[in-house]
């Protein structure tokens, strides 16, 4: 019986190697991805390894705009299996490449992404290493004003426990460019970093 269970088990770990299987997985995900927002995410592509974990890419998260709010290029997850399964989510490592943020406020304090996440209960979360790069972030408002943030990037990592109102981090954040307009005002910095 053992034999038959391993042996089942390195049949499902071989499809999902195969792009079949990770297609399948691919769609699997967006499903649930869709239970999480109130607009239609789409992924483009799924790759699955045991050794390097899952990796995303082409994530675009609509607005309830229906625009592209969100973007992520590359997300990659390698869990820590045994701790994960033991109770404690445990990523050894989250790490995202060209993220994309449009954020469009408008007038009466809403936005693009008001109402779209679904939010979840989350009790304890682990991140061993956070690797953020190559993120865009514009903000638009109603009074004229816009910001943009170009190429932030973070590296770090993270123990939370919302329901406990702890976060153990520790964070490094560069910002190659920020730039501030507003009606009558230009503000513009180059190489700005953060350490905590």
């Amino acid at each position: 019986l053992l034999l038959v269970v391993v042996g089942l088990v390195g049949l499902v770990i071989g499809f999902l190697h195969t792009s079949a299987g990770a297609d399948g997985l691919r769609q699997r995900l967006e499903q649930r991805l869709g239970g999480r927002f109130t607009t239609k995410p789409q992924l483009k592509g799924l790759t699955f390894s045991l050794s390097q974990g899952l990796g995303l890419s082409g994530l675009h998260i609509p607005g309830n705009d229906g625009q592209d709010a969100i973007v992520v290029e590359r997300l990659l997850v390698d869990l820590r299996w045994k701790k994960t399964l033991g109770g404690v989510p445990t990523l050894a490592l989250l790490e995202i490449k060209g993220l994309r943020v449009n954020v469009v406020s408008k007038a009466d304090g809403t936005s693009n992404l008001t109402g779209v996440y679904r939010e979840r209960r989350l009790e304890h979360l682990v991140i061993e290493k956070l690797s953020v790069t190559d993120v865009n972030v514009t903000v638009q408002k109603p009074d004229g004003t816009r910001i943009d943030v170009t190429n932030l990037s973070l590296d770090g990592d993270a123990d939370v426990k919302p329901p406990e109102k702890t976060f153990e981090v520790g964070l490094k954040v560069a910002v190659q460019k920020l730039v501030l307009d507003k009606p009558g005002l230009h503000l513009e910095g180059d190489a700005l970093g953060i350490a905590s």
